[in-house]
């Protein structure tokens, strides 16, 4: 098997590639400039690309031809700095969520023996209540630029699932964790303060909002779901 992970550095990815025993199958990470190869212990760079360029994407994919695609890159920030990375960075998000996204299934119409699975996100909704229950058939609201671009994402996948039989699923992931996640996010933060205390740097921890309620996922069970997901036929 050839799997294809864009966005193999970040958390979800690193887990994926990880977990793909690549002893056996022939792994390949996208990043943003980068296309590597993942042999046994080692990472191989194999060219610069040019980022976000959907043509070039095309390329790499007509190269490796690739059994499996994760696309799990995402450009977002924590509740802090969401909002900043946006303004900042508008057009990357909309042509990593929406650009490769369509570029990805116009690739699979034909090559049919391959399946994507694509990364979205809870942000495709906006909580109205604490007690807010999604599903698969919840109308979109999306929260931001972002979640608008994740919810474009998903129209598309469903469509090309539809119309065409391209085989392609998408994940609507919700707060996730793990020892690879960045650390701007809550709880390295907290697992950077909690060392601090015990190393006897600091006496208490500090939280914008201590009185705020969370639900959290191992990441790890995240990314077994998404192999399994992965594996249908």
């Amino acid at each position: 098997m050839r799997a294809l992970v864009i966005g193999p550095m970040g958390q979800d990815g690193t887990l994926i590639k990880d977990r793909i025993n690549v002893n056996e199958n022939e792994v390949y990470g996208l990043t943003r400039n980068t296309l590597l190869n993942f042999s046994g212990d080692k990472t191989i760079e194999i060219e610069k690309t040019s980022g976000g360029n959907s043509s070039d994407l095309n390329r790499i994919l007509n190269r490796i031809k690739p059994d499996l695609i994760f696309h799990m890159a995402a450009i977002h920030g924590s509740s802090n700095t969401m909002h900043r990375e946006i303004q900042r960075n508008k057009k990357e998000i909309f042509n990593l969520h929406v650009g490769y996204t369509k570029s990805i299934l116009e690739w699979q119409l034909n090559h049919p023996y391959s399946r994507s699975l694509f990364a979205l996100s809870s942000q495709m909704y906006t909580y109205s209540v604490s007690n807010h229950i999604i599903h698969e058939e919840t109308d979109f609201s999306p929260l931001n630029f972002y979640g608008e671009k994740k919810a474009m994402a998903l129209e598309l996948i469903r469509e090309y699932r539809s119309k065409s039989r391209v085989k392609t699923s998408g994940l609507i992931l919700f707060n996730h964790t793990s020892e690879f996640n960045n650390n701007k996010f809550l709880f390295p933060i907290l697992a950077q303060q909690l060392s601090s205390i015990i190393q006897g740097g600091k006496n208490q921890l500090t939280l914008r909002n201590p009185l705020a309620s969370i639900e959290m996922t191992s990441a790890r069970e995240i990314v077994d779901a998404i192999i399994l997901i992965s594996e249908l036929e």
